[in-house]
C-alpha cells in the first residue's frame, strides 16, 4: 500500500475518475478512517499556506463522503461539510490539472453555481485534486476569495506542491502501520530466528558456504541457488553505489572490531530492479585468531520504508520551495527567554544582514513602526499570559527608511512541561496588497470625476452623524444640491464640457465648506453637503452663500460662457431624526420643492408639506416592510380550498401572508403589498414564505397525510434569474415533496412577463411542483394566453364568481373558462365563493374546487396545522 501511495502521488486525474462515479470507492475511503481522523493542525497550516500563496481569504481541504463534501482542513471559514452539488470539489476533480476561475460572475461554467450566487459568494477560485493511496481522486484543495483574482504558473506549481504535502498528511498513517508491522516482525525474528521460519542466511566462513531461505529468495524473485553456495556470489547483486559501505562493515566484523553487522543497502531483483534491504547479522563464534567461524543473519525488505523516507525528503524540499515561492519567512520566538530565531527570508523581509543583526525582542520592536509598537506589545503580553497564537498585521521601518506592511501568523507550542514556550510562525510582506486595498478603498469612497467623496461614503458619514445627534443632542444638517441648467451645458457643449463643469463646481464648493463638513458628489449633477454641528438657521445661511457663489460662477468652454445656478434642499439631523435614508429623502424632497418654486433658491424640509407627507409615508411603509423581514414579523394564515367531488385523504389550503407592526397588530396584505411591489421587496417576501413552508413548517406539513399547500409568487420573483435555483435548492433539502406544493402565479404577472413566466412555470413543474394560474379571466386576452401556460390549476377570477347566481353572462364566462381549462388538462378553482347558493352553482357547473368565506375563513397556519394533525391521528 505504501508503495502504491507514493510511487505516483502526483499523477493528473482523468475525467472518468472513479472517485466521482464509484460509491464503492468512496466507501473504501471512509473505511480508511481518513474522514473520521481527528483534527490535524498540520493540514490547517497547509490550507493557510495555500491561501497565502494566492493572497486569498479562505482555503479548505475537502474529501468526498458519499453525497456530501467533508471539510478536512480549513482556513478563513468554519464550515464542516456541505452537500456535494453545492460544492466546487466535483468540478475540480473532473478537471485536467489545476482548476482556475478568475471570476465566477463572468465564467459560464460556474456563473449559476450556488456557492457563487449565495453564501459564501465565491468570485475567485483555484483548486487541485487530492489523490488517495490507489491514485484516485478523493477530494480537493480549494482556495477562494470573494473578489475576482488570478493565478500564475508559480502559484499553481506551489499549490501542486502543497497538495502533495496534504496527500502525505492525509494518508501517512498507512506507512506508519506498515512500519509497525515490519518492526514487530523483526522483533519476532530476533527472538526465534529458526522457529519462526524467518532465517534468511547462514554463513559458514571456514567452509566458504552460504545457505539462504526460500523466503528471502522469493522476496527478491531469484531461484534458491542464486544466493546459496559461494557467499561472494552476493557481490553481483549489490548495487554498485553501496558496495563500499557493505565491505567496510564486513571488514569491521572480520577484524574483530564488532560482532554485530547491520547495514541498509540495495539488492538487485530478478527483474533487474533494486530493492532496499536491512541486513542484520551476528557472529556465532570465533577461532583462535579471532576470525569469525559462523555468521547468522536476516535480510529484511525495507523498500517501502526507504521509498517513503525519500518521498518525505522530496516533500520537504517541495514544501520549502513552496514557502520560498510565497515569500514566506519562518521564525521562532521563546516567550520565556525572549530569543528569536529567523530563517534567511525573515532577514530579507526586515531588510537586514544576518551577520550584523541579532533578532532580539528589543531589536524587533525597534524596527516596528512607532504607531504599531503599542499594538505589538499588547499582543506579546497576551501570548505570555496564555493566548494560544497570533494573527495580525503591522508595519516596519527598514534601515533604508522604507515602510513595509507585514502579516504574521503564529501559534504557541509547549513541547514539554519543563520546556520553554515557543511562538512558531510565518511572516510575509503584504505591502502591495495593502497599498492596493487602500487605493481601492479610496476609489470605493470617492468620485472618480471630481475627487470628492461619493454617495456611499456620504451616506456612511451621515449615519455617523445621525448616531451622534441621538447620543449627544448636537444638530447637523444635510444639503441636497442640484444644478439647475446642467443639462443645457451637456446638450449644447457635450459631455466633456459637462464633466469639466462638474469638476470646477466641485472645487468651488469644496473651497466654501468647513474642514469638519463633508462635500460629496451623489451622482449626475447632484451634490451632497453634510454640515457638522450646524443648526438649521446656520445651514440656511451657508446654503444661501453657496447659491450666491454658484450664481456668480461663469463657466467658459470653447469661447462661450454658460450661467449656472443651483437649488438646495435642507434636512435637519436632530436627536429625533429618522434614518440616514429618510433624511436623504427629506433633503431630496426639499430640493424638489425649491426647483418647483422657481430654482436658484433653498427649501427646508417640513413634514407638514403635503407632497412630503405622501413620500414620507411611502418611505416609512417600505422601511417597515424591511424591518418586518429582518425581525421576522410576517406570519401565515391558511384558507381551505374544498374539492367539489370528495377526494379521500386529500386536503387543499392556500397560504396567505400577513404582517405585524411593531406593536404586534396584523396588517392586511392590501396595505403593504403595493408598497412592497413599488420598492421591489416582493422577491424577499416570497423567499420568506418559501422558507417557512419548505424549512420551518416542512416536517409538520409532511406529517399530515394528503395535505397540499398553495403559495403565491410575485411578478418580481418571475423576473429574478436567481429565484428558480433558490427554490429548487430549498425543495431539494426539504422533507416536503414537491408534489405537495402548488405555486400560484397571477394571470397579469404571467402575461406581463410572458417569456420569464413560461420558463419559470416549466422548470417548476419539471421539478415536481404543481402550478396554478391565479385571477384568471381578469385580462383582455385570457383565453389566448392560456395555451402558453401548461398549468395544473386555473383559478377563476372572483369578479365572475360573486355574481354567478344573478348574471347569466358571468355564468357563461365561467362555464367557458372551465371547459377550455379542462380540455387543456387543467383543473379549475372558483374564488370568492361567499355562500352556499354560489357553491351550489359552482358544483353544478362542475368546477373542481371552491374557495371563499362560504367554505372557510383564513385562520393562523399554526392553528390549522394543529387541527389537521389532531384529526389525522387514529382514534
Amino acid at each position: 500500500m505504501a508503495k502504491r501511495l507514493f510511487s505516483r502521488i502526483r499523477q493528473t486525474p482523468t475525467k472518468n475518475s472513479k472517485a466521482v462515479t464509484d460509491p464503492t470507492y468512496i466507501d473504501g475511503q471512509t473505511q480508511l478512517q481518513v474522514l473520521r481522523a481527528p483534527p490535524n493542525e498540520r493540514l490547517d497550516r497547509l490550507a493557510r499556506a495555500a491561501a497565502a500563496v494566492f493572497s486569498s481569504k479562505a482555503a479548505v481541504v475537502t474529501l468526498i463522503d458519499g453525497d456530501r463534501i467533508s471539510f478536512r482542513a480549513m482556513f478563513g471559514t468554519d464550515m464542516r461539510e456541505k452537500p456535494r452539488h453545492l460544492s466546487f470539489t466535483p468540478l475540480i476533480i473532473e478537471a485536467d490539472g489545476p482548476f482556475v476561475i478568475n471570476d465566477t460572475a463572468t465564467d459560464p461554467r460556474v456563473r449559476e453555481h450556488p456557492a457563487a450566487i449565495y453564501t459564501p459568494q465565491i468570485r475567485f477560485l483555484v483548486g487541485q485534486a487530492i489523490h488517495g493511496p490507489d491514485d484516485e481522486a478523493v477530494g480537493a484543495v480549494v482556495v477562494w476569495d470573494s473578489s475576482p483574482g488570478s493565478a500564475n504558473e508559480e502559484q499553481l506549481a506551489a499549490l501542486a506542491d502543497l497538495t502533495s504535502q496534504i496527500e502525505w498528511e492525509l494518508f501517512r498513517w498507512e506507512l506508519f502501520e506498515a512500519k509497525r508491522r515490519l518492526e514487530d516482525s523483526e522483533e519476532r525474528l530476533s527472538l526465534a530466528l529458526e522457529g519462526s521460519g524467518q532465517v534468511v542466511w547462514d554463513w559458514d566462513v571456514p567452509a566458504a558456504t552460504m545457505t539462504t531461505s526460500a523466503h528471502t529468495l522469493a522476496m527478491l524473485g531469484h531461484e534458491p541457488e542464486a544466493l546459496s553456495g559461494d557467499p561472494w556470489k552476493w557481490d553481483a547483486f549489490f548495487h554498485p553505489d553501496d558496495k563500499d559501505r557493505i565491505y567496510a562493515e564486513l571488514r569491521r566484523v572480520f577484524k574483530g572490531r564488532a560482532d554485530v553487522l547491520e547495514i541498509e543497502y540495495r539488492m538487485r531483483c530478478k527483474d533487474g530492479s533494486y530493492k532496499w534491504v536491512l541486513d542484520r547479522g551476528k557472529v556465532s563464534g570465533r577461532d583462535e585468531r579471532n576470525r569469525p567461524l559462523r555468521i547468522l543473519g536476516t535480510l529484511t525488505d525495507i523498500d517501502a520504508r526507504k521509498q517513503a523516507e525519500q518521498e518525505r525528503i522530496r516533500q520537504a524540499e517541495r514544501m520549502a520551495l513552496a514557502v520560498q515561492a510565497g515569500g514566506v519567512g519562518i521564525f521562532e520566538h521563546s516567550l520565556d527567554s525572549r530569543i528569536y530565531s529567523w530563517d534567511a527570508r525573515m532577514y530579507e523581509l526586515f531588510g537586514v544582514n544576518p551577520d550584523s543583526f541579532t533578532p532580539t525582542l528589543h531589536e524587533f520592536i525597534r524596527m516596528v513602526h512607532p504607531e504599531d509598537r503599542g499594538h505589538l506589545r499588547r499582543l506579546l503580553d497576551g501570548l505570555r499570559q496564555g493566548a494560544p497564537g497570533v494573527d495580525t498585521e503591522f508595519r516596519i521601518v527598514r534601515p533604508d527608511g522604507s515602510v513595509r506592511d507585514l502579516r504574521v501568523l503564529g501559534k504557541v507550542l509547549l513541547l514539554s512541561d519543563d520546556a520553554p514556550r515557543l511562538l512558531i510562525g510565518t511572516c510575509w510582506d503584504v505591502t502591495d496588497a495593502r497599498n492596493l486595498q487602500r487605493q481601492l478603498a479610496h476609489q470605493a469612497s470617492h468620485d472618480a470625476l471630481t475627487g470628492l467623496a461619493n454617495r456611499f461614503e456620504f451616506e456612511r458619514r451621515l449615519e455617523m452623524a445621525v448616531r451622534s445627534a441621538r447620543h449627544t443632542g448636537k444638530e447637523h444638517a444635510v444639503c441636497f444640491i442640484d444644478l439647475d441648467r446642467f443639462k443645457l451645458v451637456n446638450d449644447t457643449a457635450g459631455h466633456a464640457a459637462g464633466d469639466m463643469l462638474l469638476r470646477e463646481l466641485g472645487q468651488l464648493l469644496a473651497q466654501q465648506v468647513r474642514r469638519s463638513d463633508m462635500l460629496a458628489r451623489l451622482g449626475g449633477d447632484e451634490f451632497g453637503l453634510l454640515l457638522d454641528n450646524c443648526p438649521q438657521e446656520q445651514a440656511e445661511r451657508i446654503a444661501n452663500e453657496l447659491i450666491a457663489r454658484i450664481d456668480a460662477f461663469k463657466f467658459r468652454w470653447d469661447g462661450r460662457i454658460y450661467d449656472v445656478s443651483a437649488s438646495i434642499g435642507i434636512a435637519c439631523v436632530g436627536a429625533t431624526a429618522g434614518t440616514a435614508a429618510e433624511i436623504m429623502s427629506q433633503a431630496d424632497i426639499a430640493c424638489y420643492a425649491a426647483k418647483t418654486a422657481g430654482r436658484s433658491r433653498i427649501s427646508v424640509y417640513r413634514p407638514e408639506h403635503s407632497e412630503a407627507q405622501q413620500y414620507h409615508r411611502e418611505l416609512l411603509l417600505a422601511a417597515g416592510i424591511r424591518e418586518a423581514l429582518a425581525e421576522d414579523r410576517f406570519c401565515l394564515h391558511a384558507q381551505e380550498i374544498m374539492a367539489s367531488s370528495p377526494e379521500p385523504g386529500i386536503r387543499h389550503y392556500e397560504l396567505l401572508l400577513r404582517m405585524r407592526d411593531a406593536e404586534g397588530q396584523l396588517i392586511p396584505p392590501g396595505n403593504f403589498i403595493p408598497a412592497a411591489e413599488r420598492y421591489e421587496l416582493m422577491t424577499h417576501i416570497d423567499r420568506w414564505v418559501l422558507r417557512q413552508v419548505l424549512e420551518h413548517q416542512a416536517d409538520t406539513i409532511a406529517a399530515i397525510p394528503g395535505l397540499v399547500v398553495a403559495v403565491n409568487l410575485s411578478a418580481q420573483s418571475l423576473n429574478d434569474p436567481a429565484f428558480v435555483p433558490y427554490i429548487l435548492a430549498l425543495i431539494d433539502a426539504s422533507p416536503l415533496t414537491p408534489d405537495r406544493i402548488v405555486l400560484e402565479i397571477t394571470e397579469t404577472a404571467a402575461v406581463t412577463h410572458l417569456a420569464s413566466a413560461s420558463n419559470t412555470i416549466g422548470r417548476l413543474r419539471e421539478a415536481g411542483c404543481r402550478v396554478a394560474l391565479d385571477d384568471f379571466g381578469s385580462g383582455l386576452s385570457s383565453f389566448n394566453y392560456l395555451k402558453h401556460f401548461p398549468v395544473d390549476y386555473v383559478k377563476i377570477d372572483g369578479s365572475f364568481i360573486r355574481a354567478l347566481t344573478d348574471s347569466a353572462v358571468d355564468r357563461t364566462i365561467v362555464e367557458s373558462i372551465h371547459g377550455i381549462a379542462r380540455k387543456l388538462g387543467s383543473r379549475t378553482v372558483a374564488e370568492y365563493v361567499e355562500d352556499q347558493a354560489i357553491l351550489a352553482v359552482v358544483q353544478q357547473i362542475g368546477i373542481d374546487f371552491a374557495q371563499g368565506y362560504g367554505i372557510g375563513r383564513p385562520q393562523p397556519l399554526d392553528e390549522v396545522l394543529a387541527a389537521l394533525r389532531s384529526s389525522s391521528q387514529p382514534a
